[in-house]
């Protein structure tokens, strides 16, 4: 009767370990592009064994490319992100010089050589892929709800906001452009599978659609189990 009354300890023990201890979720998320027209016939193919296998066989087919693979791990219900970036510091305030004071021991009137105008306010910019993500196990144990927020910067070129050119050259103030895909997107995915998440439509440097350029965002979440040394 001692023995069974110990077991049972110890497997209610083991049972509420199993329940409270946090799951360790890995996080995948790919980028792969491919002309629209390509895309559209993508679209239509049988998507028995997945999107992402459809998918592939069109990148091993050389009809699209994988732009990008980012992985990062957490825990069940913990937010976590990273960031693949180069930061852009661009100056987005501008002044007319102040010339100095008069150089003690110069009778002559004392005129510096300066532009007509002087950054004095700057921003960043980070360049490239930021993703944060917050996995979620749901009771059944291989399905998970999914939430992320994904943000892809790309450097395209300059507005032009003043066209100047002094004895030093040309000192035109120009602004940068960027082109942004952002998403922030919930859903539910199943352990060890990838799903596609969301496509962007590519845009050139004009603001004006690419129709060389979608890009399809796959996740995966995998269950990582995690071993308790004795």
């Amino acid at each position: 009767m001692m023995i069974r009354l110990s077991l049972l300890f110890l497997l209610t023990a083991l049972l509420a370990h199993a329940h409270t201890d946090p799951k360790s979720i890995r996080v995948h998320s790919v980028l792969i592009s491919m002309p629209q027209r390509e895309y559209v016939a993508y679209t239509r193919m049988d998507k028995e064994d997945g999107h992402y296998a459809v998918a592939m066989q069109q990148v091993k087919a050389g009809k699209a490319s994988v732009l990008d693979v980012n992985c990062v791990t957490t825990y069940s219900g913990v937010k976590a992100s990273l960031e693949s970036i180069r930061e852009f510091i661009y100056p987005t305030e501008y002044e007319p010089p102040q010339l100095p004071s008069q150089p003690d021991g110069i009778e002559e009137p004392f005129v510096p050589k300066l532009r007509t105008e002087l950054p004095t306010a700057f921003e960043t910019r980070n360049l490239g892929t930021t993703l944060e993500v917050e996995p979620t196990v749901l009771e059944d144990g291989s399905t998970l709800s999914l939430r992320v927020i994904v943000e892809l910067v790309d450097p395209v070129g300059y507005s032009l906001w003043l066209k100047y050119r002094d004895e030093f050259g040309q000192a035109d103030m120009k602004m940068p452009l960027f082109l942004t895909k952002s998403a922030n997107l919930s859903c539910k995915v199943k352990n060890q599978k990838f799903a596609l998440l969301t496509t962007f439509t590519g845009r050139t440097a004009a603001g004006e659609l690419d129709r060389n350029q979608k890009i399809l965002m796959f996740v995966r979440a995998d269950i990582m189990a995690i071993k308790h040394e004795e």
